[in-house]
């Protein structure tokens, strides 16, 4: 079964949270991973920056990745959040059954 991943970052701990638990609130993501302690090196404001940052990994649908993405700009702390979709494969029949059960999408 397709689905998508969409990959974000952030600082704090609690939008990494309300990101999280709203996206599975509205079911427009059944399953939303939060790891914490991750390091990223970046280019802002023309300066390379080392910061301690959660990246959350949102397991969704195709039709409601606009939605996954609207629900990260609107709870994001960052003025340029990342926000990257992957196209994936769920390869287990039973979690393929339990991704469409709780997803509002049952097109999947």
């Amino acid at each position: 079964m397709k689905i998508n991943i969409i990959k974000t970052t952030t600082s704090d701990k609690d939008v990494a949270m309300s990101i999280s638990n709203e996206l599975v609130r509205m079911k427009f993501a059944p399953c939303v991973q939060v790891i914490p302690n991750l390091t990223s090196t970046y280019i802002y404001d023309k300066k390379v920056h080392n910061d301690s940052e959660y990246l959350i990994l949102i397991k969704t649908s195709a039709t409601n990745t606009s939605n996954c993405k609207d629900v990260i700009n609107k709870l994001h702390n960052y003025d340029v959040p990342e926000i990257i979709q992957y196209d994936a494969e769920i390869l287990n029949d039973d979690y393929a059954r339990w991704f469409n059960e709780n997803s509002s999408d049952m097109e999947c």
